[in-house]
């Protein structure tokens, strides 16, 4: 399904960058 360790890495980087949009 998912190669884990990058796309984790990237799936974290995006949530927290929708999360700080959410928070503006």
């Amino acid at each position: 399904r998912y190669p884990d360790r990058k796309t984790a890495r990237r799936v974290s980087e995006v949530v927290k960058a929708v999360a700080r949009e959410l928070d503006a």
